[in-house]
Parts: structure tokens; sequence; C-alpha cells
């Protein structure tokens, strides 16, 4: 899953989680010409929110929150 891969960067380099994050989002949207992968006024709302530890704890599709981990 994205989440463990994610963990798994971090774990294996020095990356920041900033760097880590655009690895994964930003920089293959980019090279895809994508209309997601960046955060701004009238882009699509789709997000996944981490926790402390880098686990999914919710997933928002079109601005609607899809997902919500119970504690």
């Amino acid at each position: 899953t994205m989440d463990q891969a994610l963990r798994n960067l971090r774990a294996a380099t020095d990356a920041t989680l900033a760097e880590a994050l655009m690895c994964m989002t930003k920089t293959p949207a980019d090279l895809l010409r994508a209309e997601f992968g960046d955060v701004r006024v009238g882009g699509p709302a789709d997000f996944v929110l981490l926790d402390d530890d880098l686990q999914v704890a919710a997933t928002i599709a079109s601005g609607r929150v899809i997902f919500e981990r119970r504690s």
C-alpha cells in the first residue's frame, strides 16, 4: 500500500516527510501531466490523512469522507 511505501521510504533514506510525500504525489503527477498531486483552489479534493505513525486515519474523495479509522 502507499502508506507502507511511505514508511519504507522514510526508513530507508534520510528524506524528510515533505520530500518523501513529494516523491509519491507531486512528482509522479507532474510526470503524468495529471490534474492531481497538489492542493489548490478548484483542484480535486482528494486526500489521505495520516496519523503520527504514517498510518491511514481517513480518506477524503471529492471532498467527502469515505473512510475514517475508528480508534
